[in-house]
Formats: C-alpha cells, sequence, structure tokens
C-alpha cells in the first residue's frame, strides 16, 4: 500500500500541473471571448440607436419635412444610452436612381381647396418637379367654369387662397365648363412649379369660355351670371377624372446617417412626392396635410 501511495502522489502532481497549464491557456481566450461579446452587444445597441433615429427622420419626411433645409431641426433622440449624430444630405444630381410618375393627393384636405369662392383660387407649390409628362385633375361640383394655370418657377403669390389670378404669365393654362378640369403637359425641367385651380368670378349665362379673371367691380357684362362656389371632390389613386390628383414624377431623395458609438448607418432616402406647400413652413406641430411615400433605396452600415 505505501508503494501504491508513493506511485500516486507523482501522478496527482502531473494532473495538477497539467490542469493549470490548460487553464492558463483557457481562461485568456475565455476572457477574449468575453470580451467579444460585450463589444458585440455594445455594437448591437448602437445599431439600434442609430436605426432609431433615422427612423425619426424618416416620419418627418412622411409627414412633409423638407430635410435638407436650414429650418429643418434634426431630432436629439437618446436610443439605449446613445444619441446618435445625425447628417442629412441630398445626393449629386445624375447619381439618384430612377424614378416612377405617381399619383399624388394636390391637399384636398386643405379646407381652402375644398371650397373655392367664386373669384377666389388654390396655389400650390411643388417644389420637387422631374421632366416628364404631367397630369392635372381637378373634379368639383356643381358643374361650371374654371381655369387651371401651371408656371415655372414660384409667382408672387403664397401658397394656399389666392385672391386673385397670378400676375406673372402661365406656361400652361386649361379652362373647362365642365365637372372636372384637366390639363395635360411635359415638364422639361426639375425644379419648382405653381399649380393655380382658379373659380373665375363670372361665366355666360349660357356656358363658354373665360369672361372675367378679375375681382368684381360690380361691372357685370351682359349675359353673364355670377359662377358657383366650387366644391372639389377629393383625391384617389387612379385615373378616374372624377377625383382630384396630380400624376407626375414628384419627388426628393436624402442621405441620412446616423452614428452611434462605433457604428454608422446610412440610408438613401426617397420621398414622394417630395416638398409641396402649403403648409408655408413645416413643423413637427403643424405638419402637411399630404401624406408621403417613402422609400429606403438603400440601407448599409459600418
Amino acid at each position: 500500500m505505501n508503494r501504491e501511495s508513493g506511485q500516486a502522489l507523482p501522478m496527482a502532481l502531473i494532473l495538477v500541473t497539467l490542469a493549470m497549464l490548460l487553464a492558463a491557456s483557457v481562461i485568456p481566450q475565455l476572457h477574449t471571448i468575453s470580451r467579444s461579446q460585450v463589444s458585440a452587444e455594445k455594437n448591437l445597441m448602437a445599431y439600434y440607436a442609430a436605426e432609431g433615429t433615422i427612423d425619426v427622420v424618416l416620419a418627418d419626411l412622411a409627414h412633409g419635412a423638407d430635410a435638407s433645409s436650414e429650418d429643418y431641426e434634426i431630432p436629439n433622440v437618446t436610443i439605449n444610452g446613445y444619441t446618435p449624430d445625425i447628417t442629412i444630405s441630398t445626393p449629386e444630381t445624375g447619381n439618384a436612381p430612377d424614378a416612377t410618375k405617381n399619383y399624388f393627393d394636390p391637399n384636398t384636405s386643405d379646407p381652402e381647396l375644398e371650397q373655392i369662392p367664386p373669384g377666389n383660387g388654390y396655389l400650390l407649390r411643388l417644389q420637387a418637379l422631374h421632366p416628364g409628362q404631367m397630369e392635372i385633375n381637378w373634379a368639383y361640383r356643381p358643374a361650371g367654369l374654371t381655369r387651371i394655370g401651371v408656371w415655372q418657377g414660384e409667382t408672387s403669390a403664397e401658397p394656399g387662397q389666392v385672391l386673385s389670378w397670378p400676375d406673372e404669365e402661365p406656361i400652361q393654362t386649361h379652362t373647362s365648363t365642365n365637372s372636372n378640369n384637366h390639363l395635360s403637359f411635359t415638364v422639361s425641367d426639375p425644379g419648382t412649379y405653381d399649380v393655380v385651380l382658379f373659380n373665375p368670378l363670372w361665366q355666360e349665362q349660357q356656358g363658354g369660355g373665360i369672361d372675367s379673371l378679375e375681382e368684381d367691380t360690380g361691372n357685370r357684362g351682359r349675359g353673364q351670371r355670377p359662377n358657383d362656389e366650387k366644391t372639389t371632390i377629393l383625391f384617389a389613386d387612379s385615373t378616374d377624372e372624377g377625383h382630384t390628383w396630380i400624376y407626375a414624377d414628384s419627388h426628393k431623395d436624402y442621405i441620412i446617417e446616423s452614428t452611434a458609438g462605433n457604428v454608422s448607418v446610412k440610408a438613401y432616402t426617397r420621398q414622394i412626392p417630395g416638398i409641396i406647400n402649403p403648409p408655408a413652413s413645416w413643423s413637427r406641430e403643424t405638419p402637411s396635410q399630404i401624406p408621403r411615400d417613402i422609400s429606403i433605396l438603400s440601407w448599409s452600415h459600418r
């Protein structure tokens, strides 16, 4: 038994030594794995924070914000302990992906467009039109004399209700005595265009063309009668001329980059139909009444 005990002791010492050597090599590896896991968890939390802040910007775009404007207040949001830094830019001309035409609402929920008295109109400022065919369909009741005008660039009138036809010369006009007015033309240059839906003061007793676009001076012409107030029929996403819509390539692109910790997320985003006024100035308290489609054209992170 003493001889067996003497043999077991060296064996135990060998096993202990091997265990210590194994532990010495494994513990640093476990420590490295643990640090990698912690780092991965931090990066994941940072990614969620960066992504969440971009989502706030996207919500603003959906409600009509011009995120490239100097007046736009970049959101300051803290998520998972991170307050990401955000930069917003517009891509260089010619680098944007192809776009398609879309039907969009010319703000038919605005009371000033819903009801247009004789001698009044409604000015819509489209700031992101692109070349191609454009159609404007204004449906209303009762049937009667109306006029649509399009100006390239901004007129001297402000968006919203206008009390007279703008002084500047339009590039396109169309007159109707039906229950809808439809104007179609080709947009040659990108940029800002003003569109006016106008309800003239007078119309001929038996129908006809435009008799007066001026304010009522009390000098009514022979055979004329006061025009009726026009009630605009709401938007519908179709070619139905019984509804009010605009069909055009109208969009604005943004590159939104959000950085939290060591993680940076970049989203190439398209806002359809881009910036439209009114409202004359956007804020989170007074968002646009026109719904926007927001498309993520590309998404990357590092």
